[in-house]
């Protein structure tokens, strides 16, 4: 039987930075390709309609000729550039988990730059919860089963997770004491290492569910206290 190595925090943090900064590089190489495909979509369509343009104009006149034959073949030109880099743009795109762990990983980075110092500092807290924020909206945007009752029934806990987001985890980074933005990191670091799964469960989504819970997020004041029941 082979011994599994039991990781600390920082360990665990280090591999997702690998993981997001190869996220980032894969997204970046994306961009590469996808926006000059685009920028050729638009010019063969520029060029398309002056082309048209043109071949009307040859109704009165043959002098356009050369310039109408130019404009298509420059058309023609822009529009079959568009399949390579389309292809290559296709090659690095991102998945739907991978998507969520960039955001979610600069939540952890920003929430070890707040635990770093004694007391948290504003401008890391804003960030982490604007990060959280970004994540958060992502996930009820992406994370849907539709209107059918046995899809909801059977993907509650995605619902009590989004809840627990919203309710939970981005009060908590907003004013939560330091002892809560240590908790909120660990969640973090759980829900992006599940976001790395092969095969995650429904059963994962329960036990991030069970951290984001009370008593983990009770404030001082009651009436700041989340609830995802």
């Amino acid at each position: 039987m082979v011994a599994v190595p039991i990781l600390t925090l920082d360990q665990r943090i280090e591999n997702l930075q690998k993981e997001h900064d190869r996220l980032e590089d894969k997204a970046d190489l994306r961009r590469k390709y996808r926006q000059p495909a685009l920028g050729a979509l638009f010019v063969g369509f520029v060029l398309f309609y002056v082309t048209l343009f043109l071949g009307i104009t040859l109704l009165a006149s043959s002098k356009y000729l050369t310039y109408t034959v130019v404009t298509s073949i420059l058309a023609t030109i822009a529009f079959l550039s568009i399949i390579p880099l389309g292809r290559r743009s296709r090659m690095y795109r991102l998945k739907l988990e991978e998507k969520l762990l960039i955001p979610g990983y600069h939540v952890i980075a920003d929430l070890g730059s707040c635990l770093k110092e004694d007391e948290p500092l504003p401008h890391y807290r804003k960030e982490a919860e604007n990060d959280l924020v970004e994540l958060t909206e992502l996930v009820e945007e992406t994370w849907t089963v539709g209107s059918y009752k046995l899809a909801t029934l059977t993907l509650s806990p995605v619902a009590k997770f989004k809840k627990g987001l919203r309710e939970g985890l981005i009060p908590a980074i907003a004013k939560g004491s330091r002892e809560q933005l240590a908790s909120c990191q660990v969640v973090m670091v759980d829900f992006c290492e599940f976001l790395m799964k092969k095969e995650p469960t429904l059963g994962d989504v329960e036990l991030l569910i069970d951290e984001i819970k009370p008593p983990v997020w009770v404030f001082k004041r009651k009436s700041m206290v989340p609830s995802i029941t």
